[in-house]
C-alpha cells in the first residue's frame, strides 16, 4: 500500500469531514483517527479507526501509510469549560504530547496542526498581527492552543521532522451544525430557523474574520502537495474580510429574509474584542489566496443550513 496516505486526527468534525471529501475526491488515501469515526462514510479509500489519538495501536496501523498527518482533534471550544483548566490538559494537551512522542519514531512525516488565529493574540495593540506578535491568552483554550504549539515546535527539533502551524480565522460552511457555544454563523441560523432569541455578549460591534471552508481545504491540498522543509513555520490563515457580529446578524437577516431577535448581555471576559489576521507571510510562501466572498459564503451556508433542518423535520 502507498505510504503517501494521509492521517487525519479527529477528522469526523465540520472540518475534518471537508477536508475528507475533498482528499477521497482527488483518490488520495485517507486514514482518520476519531471517537465518532463510525460516523463516517463508507470509501474504500477512507480507512476509519474509533479511538483516541494518541492509540498507538491505531498509530501503528496508519502512520506507516502515511506522508502527511493533519492534527485537527480538539475535546473543546472557546466557550465550553471556561473554568476548567485541567479539562484542558487532560483531553488535549495529554493526548497531543503522548502521540507527538511516538511520531518522534517516523522520519519524514509532515505534520500541520490546526491552531487558532481569533483567541491567541487576545486584544491585540495593533491589526491586522503578525504571527509574530505577542501572545495574550484570555481563556484556557487558547492557553492550551499555545502549550500545543510550544510542543509541536520542540518536538521539530528534536526528530529533525517538519510541521505547519495554521492559526486560522473563524472557519464556516456548509457542513457545519449547530452545536452550542461555538460558530457564531451556524447559531445565528440555528435561532433564526427556531424563532429563538440569540445571544449576543456586548453590544455586537466585535469584530472578527470568516474563512469559508473550500478555501480552508484549498489551503490543505497546497500543504500537501508543496510540504514544508524547514522545520517549524507558523502562518496565520483569514479572508481579509472583518465584520461585526451586529453587521454579520444584518447581513445573514437580509439574505434569509427572516427576523434575528437579538439580545444584548455584557462582555465576558474569554471574549476577544477585535481581531483581523495578517497573512503576507502565507501568501509569500505559497500561492494560495482566500477566494470566496463573505456575501456568497453565507449564501450557500444557508442554502445547505435551510436543507438539512427541512430534511430533519419532515
Amino acid at each position: 500500500m502507498s505510504s503517501n496516505g494521509i492521517l487525519i486526527l479527529g477528522g469526523s468534525g465540520f472540518i475534518g469531514r471537508s477536508l475528507i471529501d475533498r482528499l477521497i475526491s482527488k483518490g488520495r488515501h485517507v486514514y482518520v483517527i476519531s471517537s465518532k469515526a463510525h460516523s463516517l462514510p463508507t470509501n474504500k479509500n477512507l480507512y476509519a479507526l474509533s479511538g483516541s489519538m494518541d492509540d498507538k495501536k491505531l498509530l501503528k496501523k496508519s502512520l506507516p501509510h502515511c506522508k502527511t498527518v493533519f492534527h485537527l482533534a480538539s475535546k473543546t471550544t472557546p466557550g465550553t469549560f471556561i473554568n476548567q483548566p485541567s479539562y484542558e490538559v487532560i483531553n488535549n494537551i495529554l493526548p497531543t504530547t503522548r502521540f507527538l512522542e511516538f511520531l518522534q519514531n517516523y522520519k519524514d512525516v509532515d505534520l500541520i496542526y490546526l491552531s487558532s488565529g481569533g483567541v491567541l493574540y487576545g486584544n491585540p495593540e495593533k491589526t491586522p498581527v503578525e504571527e509574530s506578535a505577542p501572545l495574550n491568552p484570555v481563556s484556557y483554550y487558547s492557553s492550551g492552543k499555545i502549550a500545543i504549539e510550544a510542543f509541536v515546535k520542540s518536538y521539530c527539533q528534536k526528530s529533525n521532522n517538519n510541521a505547519v502551524i495554521l492559526r486560522p480565522s473563524n472557519i464556516y460552511g456548509p457542513g457545519q451544525l449547530f452545536q452550542p457555544g461555538f460558530g457564531v454563523i451556524p447559531s445565528i441560523f440555528h435561532h433564526i430557523l427556531n424563532t429563538k432569541e440569540f445571544s449576543i455578549w456586548g453590544d455586537g460591534s466585535n469584530t472578527r474574520d470568516y474563512l469559508f471552508i473550500s478555501d480552508f481545504v484549498n489551503l490543505c491540498e497546497e500543504l500537501i502537495n508543496s510540504p514544508s522543509n524547514t522545520g517549524v513555520n507558523v502562518y496565520n490563515v483569514a479572508s481579509n474580510q472583518s465584520a461585526s457580529i451586529n453587521h454579520l446578524c444584518d447581513t445573514i437577516e437580509n439574505i434569509t429574509h427572516e427576523k434575528l431577535f437579538r439580545r444584548f448581555y455584557d462582555s465576558r471576559q474569554v471574549d476577544v474584542k477585535d481581531i483581523s489576521l495578517n497573512c503576507s507571510h502565507l501568501f509569500r510562501q505559497y500561492q494560495w489566496r482566500p477566494n470566496t466572498k463573505l456575501n456568497y459564503g453565507l449564501i450557500e451556508t444557508w442554502k445547505w443550513f435551510k436543507k438539512q433542518y427541512s430534511d430533519n423535520n419532515k
